[in-house]
Order: C-alpha cells, then sequence, then structure tokens
C-alpha cells in the first residue's frame, strides 16, 4: 500500500517536471526573481533572510503579483507560443545556407579535373578488367567447344578415329594462285589492325581471326621495332618450333589463328610479352619452351 502510494507520488512528479510548461515558468519566475535567491543563499539568518525578502524581493502586493506570478506567466507564455515562429524562420534559413554550400561544393568538385596519375590508374583498371572478361570468356568458350567434342564422341556410333593433326607454325608455300610478289606485297605492309588480321588469315587460312585480341596485339606492338608485317613473320617463324610444343600440351588455347600470332611474339619479344595480358599458364610455357626458340635472322 504505501510503496504503490509512493510510486504513484513519484510518477505524479515526475510528469509535472516533464512538462514544459512547469519547466519554462521556473525558469522565467527565477529570472524575474533573482534577488530572492540572493536573499535565500545568503549568510544572513533566518529572521534578516525573512526581513529582506519582504523588503527587498516583494516589498509589496503589486509586486508579489507582478514579479512573483504575471511577468513570469508572460513570459512563458511567449517562449511557448511564439518563440517557435522565429525559430523556424531561422532553422530554415540556416538549412537553405547549408544546402547552398553543399551544391556549390559538389559542383566544384564536378569541375575538377582528374590528376595524370588517377586517369592511368582509372585506364589501367578498366583495361585490366576488360581483358580478365576477354579472357573468361575465351576460357568459357573452350570449355563449351570441348564439351561438345565429347558429347559428339559420345554420341556417334562409329569407333572414335585419330585426331587431327594439329596446325603447325609454317609460312605456306607460294602457289599460282598466290604468287610471290603477292606475298612479299603482303609483308611490306604496315602493322595495323588490318593488315596483321589479313597476315594472320593468310598465315593460318583454316582459323578465324579475334578482332579483339588482333586490336590489342596491334596496340601492344612497338612499332620501331614492327614497322611492317616482315617484321612480324620473322618473329612467327622464330617462335614456330616453340608454338608448335605449346599447342601439343594445350590445344584449347589455340582456338583463332590470332592465339598464334600473340603466342610467337610473346615469345620473342619481353617488351611485347610485359605490355600484353598474356595468361600465367602462358607466361610459364615462354619459359618452359624458350630452348625451342630458332636464332633471329640477320
Amino acid at each position: 500500500m504505501v510503496e504503490e502510494l509512493a510510486k504513484s507520488v513519484r510518477q505524479q512528479i515526475e510528469e509535472r517536471l516533464s512538462s514544459p510548461l512547469l519547466g519554462t515558468f521556473a525558469i522565467s519566475w527565477s529570472l524575474w526573481n533573482y534577488k530572492f535567491f540572493v536573499v535565500l543563499f545568503s549568510s544572513a539568518s533566518v529572521t534578516r533572510t525573512f526581513a529582506l525578502i519582504d523588503t527587498l524581493v516583494f516589498p509589496d502586493i503589486q509586486s508579489l503579483l507582478l514579479r512573483g506570478l504575471l511577468y513570469p506567466l508572460l513570459t512563458t507564455a511567449a517562449y511557448i507560443f511564439l518563440y517557435p515562429y522565429p525559430a523556424r524562420v531561422v532553422y530554415r534559413a540556416v538549412q537553405i545556407t547549408q544546402k547552398r554550400l553543399v551544391d556549390e561544393r559538389r559542383a566544384i568538385e564536378g569541375q575538377t579535373l582528374l590528376t595524370i596519375q588517377e586517369s592511368r590508374l582509372i585506364r589501367a583498371e578498366r583495361e585490366q578488367f576488360e581483358t580478365a572478361h576477354i579472357n573468361e570468356i575465351d576460357r568459357k568458350n573452350n570449355e563449351i567447344d570441348r564439351l561438345r567434342s565429347e558429347l559428339a564422341a559420345l554420341r556417334s556410333p562409329s569407333p572414335p578415329t585419330a585426331p587431327p593433326e594439329l596446325p603447325v607454325v609454317s609460312p605456306p608455300a607460294a602457289s599460282p594462285a598466290q604468287p610471290a610478289s603477292d606475298t612479299d606485297s603482303l609483308l611490306s605492309r604496315p602493322v595495323d589492325s588490318a593488315s596483321l588480321a589479313a597476315y594472320t588469315k593468310w598465315k593460318f587460312p583454316h582459323l578465324e581471326v579475334s578482332e579483339s585480341w588482333n586490336d590489342k596485339a596491334v596496340r601492344d606492338l612497338d612499332k620501331s621495332r614492327y614497322p611492317t608485317l616482315r617484321e612480324v613473320d620473322a618473329a612467327v617463324q622464330q617462335a614456330s618450333a616453340a608454338v608448335n610444343a605449346y599447342h601439343l600440351q594445350k590445344p584449347e588455347w589455340f582456338k583463332y589463328g590470332t592465339d598464334f600470332i600473340t603466342k610467337s611474339l610473346g615469345f620473342v619479344d619481353p617488351s611485347f610479352r610485359s605490355r600484353h595480358a598474356f595468361a600465367k599458364e602462358t607466361l610459364d610455357a615462354f619459359l618452359r619452351h624458350e630452348d625451342k626458340l630458332a636464332s633471329p635472322k640477320s
């Protein structure tokens, strides 16, 4: 019974104290009657304290009504009902100013040019992503071709035949349909995407040309070392035995004629090897079969 009564009283007191009216009125009354607290906490005796309150703080009924009740009530009402209006205007002005500052900062940041280092970093990341994407696509295509071949072999009623002879990296012999003069004309062409694609089709007529890797090969070539296709053809012939050895081990990595060209250049040209996006397995093959490289022609 006593505990419930004490709990009820405590809740009532907490509700009253948390009321904005009571708290604001208490602060307002303290400001209007600050002399009361000065006298109350002075070192005077109790009798002297009450006498000072009667003479200084509330000397008459008018002071008691005005400063003790009316002025604190008016101040409290002004704070509760009038203060929110100018506060809202000020808050809105502050928020608008902050928003303008944020917009101006974003506009300035948007007009700031990237540094050369940042541009190179973004370009390198983009090229690395493209290379990884192309490698993954080629790997998936090779896997699909392998599975299709295995499925066709399982469905075929006839016994498996010997695998076809793998293409070798050797220049085609001149024929009446393609005289030596045409070959010289082709090899004399400067290296670009179109000429390298034509050379690849001439060198490996039964294989397709990968346009993406063909363009990357032209981009990664040192034009001062390979001014014409003749220098490219010399590199292909020099790396013929090494490329054929790698081809026998990993035929799935030689889907296009372009694969023969790029791997030949990778075998004989360390500069091209460092710039071109070769897989780790191909980089290991460069070291594993480098003893099969022919001596460069003078």
